[in-house]
């Protein structure tokens, strides 16, 4: 089990996003897990991180245009580019093409498991966030991070799902004043 202490002496003075996420998923020791895989620039850093420690990363993003998604802020990322950036994992990447909400990912998630951290940052309405803080919870991830909690707008009500979940978890919320929060499980 990770302590608020150690999480807080891995996120300490780390400026950058993308290396607080790295610095917080080496603190897990299971899987990752990955909703909402972009362009892949997270994904290389988790790899990094499967490659050293034998774990393996689950991107679950459908890389297609989502019924009902508002363009304001979603634009579907190509599987293209994706790959591209991501290069040769094999072994390390399992790449489940649904939206997180599908209501076969929780079990095919099941076979991942033991989950170590999840980082969502798929659709932002408040069902969306609260089905994949929901589905993190299920999968005992030790850590639980979800980007754009700094966005609410009509669109995006990342705050209001992760003020909800807060209500009905056993997890430690910890917001450090950045674009993401986190969720620790004791």
């Amino acid at each position: 089990m990770i302590s608020i202490q150690q999480f807080a002496i891995a996120v300490c003075g780390v400026e950058e996003m993308s290396d607080r996420l790295e610095a917080v998923a080496r603190l897990t020791s299971g899987n990752i897990v990955e909703i909402g895989g972009g362009e892949g620039l997270n994904t290389i850093r988790f790899i990094k991180i499967a490659k050293e420690q034998n774990r393996k990363v689950i991107t679950i993003d459908p890389f297609d245009d989502i019924p009902g998604a508002d363009e304001s802020y979603f634009k579907p990322y190509p599987l293209e580019k994706f790959s591209l950036n991501v290069g040769d994992c094999t072994g390390y990447l399992s790449l489940l093409r649904l939206p997180s909400q599908h209501e076969s990912v929780q079990l095919t998630m099941l076979k991942h498991k033991p989950v170590g951290f999840v980082f969502i940052d798929g659709l932002q309405t408040k069902e969306a966030v609260l089905s994949d803080l929901r589905l993190a919870e299920s999968l005992d991830a030790e850590i639980i991070c979800v980007d754009d909690y700094d966005r609410l707008t009509e669109s995006s009500q990342v705050p209001l799902a992760v003020r909800e979940f807060t209500t009905e978890t056993n997890y430690t919320f910890i917001d450090i004043g950045k674009r993401e929060a986190y969720f620790i499980k004791q």
